[in-house]
């Protein structure tokens, strides 16, 4: 799956796709690739050299003010540094760090073997203390996911699912549910971004969904 996954990664540059989330990709004329936040493009003297692809797993663990980043698709990703790899391999493994599983997803997809899980199908599955979170209304479940999944400022990632089969969110923009479109829209270096892409809603959405059910229906 591994070597899929290369290749498919492969293909993608080849089709002139250098980014993915906030991260730009040069291929340099010796086959190598240089990683580096796209709003840093063009101050490379300035950035603080890296040299494997481990390093990208503590490159995106913090934000930029020290903060621990529970969703890695956030657009929230620290500047002021760029990695340098040797090889496709070494550029798998760091994009896999910074954006966890997505390129092996992207695959899927193109195969058609992704299976988009609507949120009635992740709700029904929690027990415990996120039980509750089945008694979330569509129109409740409608507004979280409006603001909670927004590209701007909250997560990167195009969405897939609906709240049911027949029931799908109306509270984002049509191209947060395009995987061709750009989910970062301004961004510096140009090029065209790899999709990353939401088949399921994230533990993180359904905590906040626990939230909302017990929110007091007068509270604001």
């Amino acid at each position: 799956m591994t070597s899929e996954i290369q290749a498919a990664l492969e293909s993608l540059l080849g089709e002139g796709r250098n980014r993915i989330g906030e991260i730009l990709i040069t291929c340099t004329e010796a086959g190598k690739f240089v990683l580096l936040h796209h709003a840093d493009s063009g101050n490379h003297d300035s950035l603080l050299p890296f040299s494997k692809p481990d390093y990208a797993r503590e490159l995106s663990k913090y934000d930029a003010a020290g903060e621990y980043r529970p969703l890695k698709s956030a657009p929230n990703l620290r500047r002021g540094w760029v990695l340098h790899l040797q090889t496709l391999a070494e550029l798998r493994e760091a994009l896999d760090f910074f954006y966890p599983a997505m390129l092996g997803v992207w695959l899927a997809y193109q195969r058609g073997r992704l299976e988009p899980v609507n949120f009635r199908e992740t709700s029904s599955r929690q027990s415990g203390m996120y039980d509750v979170v089945k008694k979330i209304s569509n129109e409740q479940a409608d507004e979280l996911a409006g603001e909670f999944c927004k590209s701007d400022g909250n997560c990167l990632k195009t969405i897939l699912w609906k709240i049911d089969r027949d029931t799908p969110l109306t509270k984002l923009p049509a191209d947060k549910f395009d995987p061709q479109a750009d989910q970062l829209r301004q961004t510096v270096g140009g090029g065209k971004s790899m999709p990353l892409l939401c088949a399921e809603a994230c533990n993180l959405l359904v905590a906040a969904a626990r939230s909302v059910v017990h929110k007091p229906r007068n509270a604001k």
